[in-house]
Formats: structure tokens, C-alpha cells, sequence
């Protein structure tokens, strides 16, 4: 009766949702006791493989919590991967027995903490595993998605590709687009993050579940979109996608950088038309003053004397009629407009 319930006991809690962590000395009191039963449990006794993955998850969940602190000046790192280590040799003990259904998650866990202790080609190996099995679809789906992660970091971009397409989330998405940009396939990683950002209910960063819209994650990709988008000829329509696309308190600052962006990279027509488009929208002085100098400056750039006058004259007036001063921009602001005065006169000198 007692191995039964220990048995019942240990299955029941293993791979289940964590309501609330252990504190450090009651997670010690668990690992103890489960060890102490681990140790007295002949190998042939029916409860020893659910007693063992549950104590396999307690060195884990503490590696991963102890790994947190450890940002934080914490515990010690070697503790955590100890403690991963433990955890590897008890999964590994018991895989061969544990049950079919429970096998997948387990080589996730395994992949996952050989992935934490620095070995990447052991992880690599047990990932692609499972994709050549038979295991749930979701595992096999977060399989490829590690995949996709470790040759991301290894810069292995086709690679990559391959995993992330078989993988349905906008993180995979995502990393699909800037696989495309750091291929220099810049149309594809344009494709792919409109196509993600007109489908919100993607905007997801866990494997599983496609209910939650993470903000931030939007926020984040629309901010990447601006990145792409610079890099590919950039029309009226294009600027307008952006904004339509870019949630709402991100639309303007996501113009502007892409205005930015332009001009930074010298494509003066399209920073120019950008900067047109965004600034009869913006509101805020600064950031308007900041685009009336910049369209100056480009009109200038663009020898279009007459229009950076102009464009400059409203700067100047608006400047003065807003007593805009004493802010933390305003620096940035003066150098602007002394380094667009100081560009007409060399350009007069040169050209009188």
C-alpha cells in the first residue's frame, strides 16, 4: 500500500504546473526526502520511476530558480549546474521506463538543461530526435523551435530557417524574419513580420497557446518592422502600412525611426518623404521641431535651397513662438539647427 502511494504520489506531481515556488529551505527539505526514498526503493519496485522523475524535476526547478538568483548576485552558479547534472543522470536512468506519453517532455527538459550547462551539441542531438519520432505534435513543434534558437545563435541562418518554418508562433515568425535580414533577404523579412503583425492573435511568445497577445511583443516586432523596412525602397504606401500596423501609442515614434533610419542611411528622398508623411502628425513640440530640421536639412542636402528655407523659417518660428527652451533635447536641437546653417554657408563657399 505504501510504495502504491508513493508511486501515485510522484506521478501526479510530475510535469505538473507549479502553483507556487518553494522557498530555498522547504525546496531542500522536498529534494531530501525524495532522495532518502529514491535510495530505499529496490529497482524493480513499480513507484521507483515516478519517485525518480520527480526528484529529477526538483533538481531542475531549483538549478533554474537558483540560476535566477545567481543574476542577481545570488547562489552560486556551480550549484545550478550541479544540480542539472543530477537531474540529467536520474532522466536518463529511468527514460527507458518511463511512460511513452511522458517521454517527449522529458528529452525537452533534458535538451533544455544541457543547453544550461554549455553543452549545445548534446542538446542538438536530443532536439533532433525528437523531431524524427513520434512524440505530440506540441513537442515536437517546441523541438523545433530550440533547433531554430541554437543554430540562430550560431549564426547558422538557413539552418535556422528550416526549423522555424515548421513551427506555428509569432516568436518562431519572428526569428524567421530576422533570419531573412541577416541573409540580406530583406523583402522576405518585410513579408514576414507584416504577415505576422496583421495577425495578432500569433503575437505569442509560447509554443502552446495562441490566446495571449503580448504587447510588448508587438510593440517589439513593430519596432523590427521599422528595421527591415529601411532597408528596401520605401514608398507613401510602405510609410502607411507602418502606421497602420504599429500599435497605437507606438504609430508616430515608429514613423519617426524610420524617418531616422533613412536619413541615416542616406537614402535622403525617402527620409524626406517620410519625415512629410510623419510630421503633419506630430504633436509633441520637440519632436515636430526635430523633423522640421531634419526636412531642412534635407532639402539642402537636395540643393532645394528654397524648400529647406522654408521648411527652417517654421522651425525657427515655432521655436520662438513656443518659448520652447531649458529641456533635455533642446542640445540636441541647437546642434541641428547650427550644423544646417554651418552646411548652407560651406555650401555657399563652394557654390557662390
Amino acid at each position: 500500500m505504501r510504495t502504491f502511494l508513493i508511486f501515485a504520489i510522484a506521478i501526479c506531481l510530475h510535469f505538473q504546473p507549479v502553483r507556487a515556488e518553494l522557498d530555498t529551505a522547504n525546496q531542500g527539505v522536498l529534494i531530501n526526502k525524495f532522495e532518502m526514498i529514491y535510495r530505499h526503493l529496490a529497482e524493480n519496485d513499480p513507484s521507483k520511476v515516478g519517485v525518480t522523475l520527480r526528484l529529477a524535476d526538483l533538481y531542475a526547478d531549483r538549478a533554474r530558480q537558483n540560476s535566477a538568483r545567481a543574476t542577481d548576485g545570488g547562489s552560486d552558479l556551480e550549484e545550478s549546474r550541479q544540480d542539472r547534472e543530477k537531474a540529467l543522470r536520474l532522466y536518463t536512468e529511468v527514460m527507458d521506463r518511463a511512460p511513452e506519453s511522458a517521454r517527449g517532455k522529458i528529452r525537452m527538459q533534458m535538451g533544455h538543461l544541457h543547453q544550461m550547462n554549455g553543452q549545445g551539441d548534446k542538446a542538438l542531438s536530443i532536439y533532433l530526435k525528437i523531431t524524427t519520432e513520434g512524440h505530440d505534435p506540441k513537442v515536437q513543434s517546441e523541438a523545433h523551435l530550440s533547433l531554430g534558437e541554437i543554430y540562430f545563435k550560431r549564426r547558422e541562418y538557413n539552418k535556422a530557417l528550416d526549423h522555424y518554418s515548421k513551427v506555428s508562433t509569432g516568436l518562431a515568425a519572428n526569428r524567421r524574419a530576422w533570419s531573412h535580414f541577416n541573409l540580406r533577404q530583406f523583402p522576405l523579412a518585410v513579408t514576414e513580420v507584416e504577415g505576422l503583425l496583421r495577425n495578432p492573435e500569433l503575437l505569442s511568445t509560447s509554443v502552446t497557446s495562441k490566446t495571449q497577445i503580448d504587447t510588448a511583443f508587438q510593440e517589439e516586432v513593430a519596432r523590427d518592422y521599422v528595421t527591415f523596412l529601411s532597408q528596401t525602397p520605401v514608398t507613401q504606401a510602405k510609410i502607411e502600412t507602418l502606421m497602420e500596423l504599429s500599435p497605437a501609442n507606438t504609430k508616430l515614434a515608429n514613423g519617426q525611426a524610420l524617418a531616422a533610419e533613412l536619413e541615416r542611411l542616406g537614402k535622403k528622398d525617402e527620409a524626406l518623404l517620410a519625415w512629410t508623411y510623419v510630421g503633419g502628425q506630430i504633436s509633441n513640440p520637440s519632436d515636430r521641431l526635430n523633423a522640421q530640421i531634419a526636412m531642412a536639412q534635407l532639402h539642402l542636402d537636395k540643393e532645394d535651397k528654397a524648400a529647406a528655407l522654408k521648411v527652417f523659417g517654421q522651425a525657427m518660428q515655432s521655436w520662438k513662438d513656443l518659448g520652447y527652451k531649458d529641456s533635455p533635447s533642446e542640445a540636441e536641437l541647437k546642434r541641428r539647427a547650427r550644423h544646417f546653417v554651418v552646411s548652407w554657408n560651406q555650401t555657399e563657399k563652394k557654390t557662390p
